[in-house]
């Protein structure tokens, strides 16, 4: 199992507004090998820059045709359908939601994060025992 780090920018996706009425997202997958069981901690870009949700993944891999139509939460439509058919997607259940200032970037950085996520990444060592420290809260 991996740990993940992940942004959203919530000038293009109402995530919050999404898991107020969801508690299962399908994200775009791009090249990275997410597997069943593995966390995922979606970091919110600016205005906020902070961690808000841990997900767990359920389905890796899955076609746009099968994916979540979730178009109504998005604020800009500059991804059009065609590219977005084009992607892999991986399920995931909202585990836990926080809003912390201690999950902020600043935080972040102060525990090893380089600078804010701009893709996934995976998290591990210090970092990872820090996240998790706050959502263990």
């Amino acid at each position: 199992m991996s740990n993940w780090l992940i942004p959203c920018s919530v000038d293009v996706f109402r995530i919050h507004d999404y898991f107020a009425n969801n508690n299962i997202v399908d994200w775009k997958q791009s090249h990275y090998k997410f597997m069943e069981g593995d966390i995922v901690y979606i970091y919110c870009s600016m205005p906020e820059m902070k961690i808000r949700y841990k997900c767990r993944v359920i389905q890796p891999n899955i076609e746009y045709s099968e994916s979540i139509n979730d178009e109504e939460y998005w604020k800009n439509k500059h991804i059009s359908i065609s590219v977005a058919k084009q992607n892999k997607y991986v399920r995931m259940e909202l585990v836990d939601s926080i809003d912390s200032p201690e999950l902020s970037l600043h935080a972040l950085i102060s525990y090893g994060l380089r600078k804010a996520p701009q893709g996934a990444q995976r998290i591990q060592g210090d970092l990872l025992d820090y996240i998790q420290s706050i959502f263990n809260k």
